[in-house]
């Protein structure tokens, strides 16, 4: 359990933010959002959908928006 809790803390930030977090990467690839290669993009070799549809947001929320993560109760209640 612990391990989930400290992915799911660590995906709150990124050293690319905000950026990042918006999805601003390139226009080329509209399939990926906030995910970046300071984040969470895996090696080609070993993501069999080449990075695309990552997106973080999606699991912690934005810092503008929060209630947009899906975990984003659970993370509430970890820094309680």
């Amino acid at each position: 359990m612990r391990v989930l809790e400290d992915s799911l803390t660590s995906m709150t930030w990124c050293s690319s933010d905000p950026l990042c977090i918006e999805g601003v990467h390139a226009m080329s690839e509209p399939a990926n959002g906030s995910a970046c290669h300071a984040c969470l993009l895996a090696s080609e070799t070993s993501c069999e959908e080449f990075n695309a549809f990552l997106d973080r947001a999606l699991l912690v929320g934005t810092p503008t928006q929060p209630e947009l993560g899906y975990f984003q109760d659970y993370l509430h209640e970890l820094r309680s």
